[in-house]
C-alpha cells in the first residue's frame, strides 16, 4: 500500500468540505494507532506511505483560509499501542 498517493484524497476533501461552507477540519494524528505524520512515536500507518498527511492537510487547508485541529482520542482504537504497551 506505500505506492498510495494521498495527495488527491486529500484536495478532495478540502474542496468537499469547502463547497459546503466548512472551514475548519479535524483530523486524528493516529489511525488506529499508527501515526500519519512524519514522527518517532509510532509506526507509519502504511496507508499513507511516506507522506506527511498532517502537512499534507495544513497545507491544502490553509492555502483556502481553512483551519485545520489536529486532535487525540488517546487509547480509543489505538491498535498499535494497545498491542506493545499492554499495560
Amino acid at each position: 500500500m506505500r505506492d498510495l498517493n494521498p495527495e488527491p484524497w486529500v484536495e478532495e476533501v478540502v474542496s468537499r468540505a469547502l463547497s459546503l461552507n466548512i472551514d475548519t477540519l479535524a483530523f486524528d494524528f493516529y489511525h488506529g494507532g499508527y501515526a500519519i505524520f512524519n514522527g518517532a512515536i509510532a509506526p507509519k500507518d502504511r496507508h499513507v506511505g511516506d507522506a506527511d498527511l498532517l502537512a499534507l492537510l495544513d497545507k491544502a487547508l490553509h492555502k483556502r483560509g481553512m483551519r485545520l485541529v489536529v486532535m487525540n482520542m488517546g487509547h480509543h482504537c489505538a491498535n498499535y499501542t494497545a498491542h506493545e504497551y499492554p499495560t
